[in-house]
């Protein structure tokens, strides 16, 4: 990357505490204590590419909610490194209906501000909620492009029929459904054991009963990441994002751990269905980690392109004029879910 590519601007540093809830799964087989605090990998952050980037799994909340969410986050899995929840941090780098409604008023303000589609968003609904289909569908009409899931938060299995009303509202409207579906990471905290409702096999059946319906799992599956890819090649409306899952943060010696390598071949293998995403602002690291992880792998330009901002556009309806900035350079887009997921 040239010199011109480079902003001259330290890159942030994790926090150096670990709590003593953090889960299992971190805590036992890391050990979490040695990897933090976890290293700067550059010196300057680059604000230009030569592509524009699509972040395709950014969290934004009320502030109370947020406050909630983060002290669950260091009791129970790690130091968030960024208490900043302004979604312009990234930008300038790059419940219910009351949750939806906050959303899609945070978007029009954003959007507002800098004239253009910088940020799209997605709505939340939970399953148990009495008329589900007609809060997500008053959400839908008032902009928002999909809807966010999680099996560990709202404790509920992909395949449960309490959301096949969702899965047919969204395929008919052609909107993706972003649903954390690994079983990773586990934590008493939560309440249930997360490999009770979490299991590829079961992402398999939404995919075979809603043959329409766009599917993202973020976090490339942790930790049954093999098999989610291997799903790929079967179902071409299952993406994948890399939030999480590039750094060191969940090493290849965890079960279901993969190498860069392996990484590299996987994103070569399925160009179009691999997205960028860092869930900031609760991450243990630098913001920019997922970013540099990817450009290490040396991919070429074109795939980088797709994965990096080309692949959340296209499913997330993001028009290509809002990837562009007012001076003709290309531009940062955050794509955030509701409050209703960690």
């Amino acid at each position: 990357m040239s010199d011109e590519a480079v902003h001259d601007q330290a890159a942030a540093t994790a926090v150096d505490t670990v709590p003593a809830g953090v889960c299992p799964c971190l805590r036992d087989l890391l050990p979490l204590p040695g990897r933090l605090p976890l290293p700067v990998r550059r010196q300057h952050v680059p604000t230009r590419l030569a592509w524009p980037v699509v972040d395709a799994h950014v969290h934004v909340f009320p502030d109370r909610l947020m406050d909630a969410v983060q002290r669950f986050f260091h009791e129970h899995y790690w130091p968030v490194a960024y208490r900043e929840r302004d979604v312009d941090f990234l930008l300038d780098h790059g419940m219910a209906d009351a949750l939806n409604e906050h959303m899609v008023q945070l978007v029009k303000q954003i959007n507002d501000r800098y004239g253009a589609q910088r940020v799209t968003g997605l709505a939340t609904v939970f399953p148990d909620e009495p008329e589900q289909t007609a809060i997500l569908a008053r959400a839908f009409d008032a902009g928002l492009r999909g809807i966010k899931l999680h099996s560990h938060v709202m404790r509920i299995a992909a395949d449960d029929p309490k959301l096949d009303p969702i899965y047919r509202l969204c395929a008919e409207r052609g909107l993706p459904v972003l649903f954390h579906t690994g079983r990773e990471p586990n934590s008493r905290g939560l309440g249930l054991d997360t490999y009770t409702v979490c299991d590829v096999s079961r992402i398999r059946r939404v995919l075979e009963g809603h043959p329409d319906l766009v599917l993202v799992v973020p976090h490339l599956g942790n930790n049954e990441t093999r098999e989610y890819v291997a799903l790929l090649s079967e179902f071409p409306n299952l993406y994948l994002d890399t939030t999480l899952a590039t750094t060191d943060f969940f090493g290849p010696e965890l079960p279901g751990g993969y190498t860069s390598a392996d990484l590299r071949q996987w994103i070569l293998a399925h160009p179009d269905r691999i997205l960028y995403g860092t869930d900031w602002p609760n991450i243990p690291h630098e913001w920019c980690s997922e970013l540099f992880a990817l450009l290490d792998l040396g991919l070429p330009d074109g795939v980088l392109r797709r994965v990096m901002g080309g692949n959340a556009a296209r499913i997330y309806g993001i028009p290509a004029e809002a990837l562009i900035a007012e001076d003709g350079a290309v531009a940062t887009h955050v794509r955030p879910d509701t409050a209703a997921s960690l």
